[in-house]
């Protein structure tokens, strides 16, 4: 049957374990078969490597879970039943294991948008790469060179540490557990003194609400006024504590 075949993902790591599914008219004739008992075993045959076992999964699919390989590159895949051959047009991609080394900044807001850099191994510059932080939600990644990547960190409904991985076919993820925390948002209430002298050195004290000690450890915690930027020191969850900058004299945004 000259039908044409697919296969997805198209790619995976040369660890193995990725489940790819076989789709096509001759797919599922044997897929049909299988089903109805009349093959009692079909295979998935990638070529150099080993034979896996196949199975029917309905709508003319038929899924097996890719072997391991030594070395990166592509491979032809067949599908055996009983005598019958069938070539899947499309071959299957290994590709080097990646691996996540660190994230900068470490920590963010729950409400997401953060842009996050990390740093790593093999980042394919010419693939398209995901983030997953956590279980579910994946962010799509910029890949800068084969060492690190950027992406924007998406939202999440609790605070607290979760892993940042990295995959090629959304599928098989790295495992390095490199952690990124997600902080509530920081509230503003009120400043006080609410003025000084335009040469700046007032010391300000900052009431509100989700000030960090991690991240003012971090040296992440300022304050801006207008576009001056300044360091926080952290009192606690409600106080920060600055140095108003030197500014023109009137009203300015913090």
């Amino acid at each position: 049957d000259g039908a044409p075949h697919s296969i997805e993902p198209r790619e995976g790591p040369v660890r193995g374990g990725t489940t790819v599914r076989l789709r096509g008219a001759s797919v599922h004739g044997v897929a049909h078969g299988v089903a109805h008992g009349v093959a009692q075993q079909a295979f998935c045959k990638f070529a150099g490597l080993d034979v896996v076992d196949a199975s029917f999964e309905g709508e003319g699919s038929v899924r097996c879970v890719t072997p391991s390989t030594l070395r990166a590159g592509a491979v032809a895949v067949r599908l055996v039943h009983s005598d019958a051959v069938l070539d899947v047009s499309v071959s299957f991609e290994y590709h080097v294991e990646m691996a996540v080394h660190s994230v900068e900044p470490v920590v963010g807001v729950i409400t997401g948008g953060t842009l996050v850099r990390v740093k790593g191994i093999n980042f394919d510059p010419h693939a398209q790469l995901v983030v997953r932080i956590g279980t579910r939600a994946l962010v799509a990644a910029k890949v800068i060179d084969p060492t690190m990547l950027e992406c924007t960190t998406p939202p999440q409904s609790l605070a607290g540490p979760l892993a940042l991985e990295v995959s090629r076919n959304s599928q098989d993820f790295t495992g390095d557990e490199v952690l990124f925390e997600y902080q509530a948002a920081l509230r503003l209430d009120e400043l006080a003194p609410a003025r000084g002298p335009r040469s700046g050195g007032t010391a300000v004290v900052i009431a509100g609400a989700g000030f960090s000690r991690r991240s003012a450890a971090l040296a992440y915690t300022h304050a801006r006024f207008n576009t001056t930027r300044v360091p926080a020191v952290w009192q606690s969850a409600s106080e920060l504590r600055v140095v108003a900058p030197e500014h023109a004299a009137g009203l300015v945004r913090v």
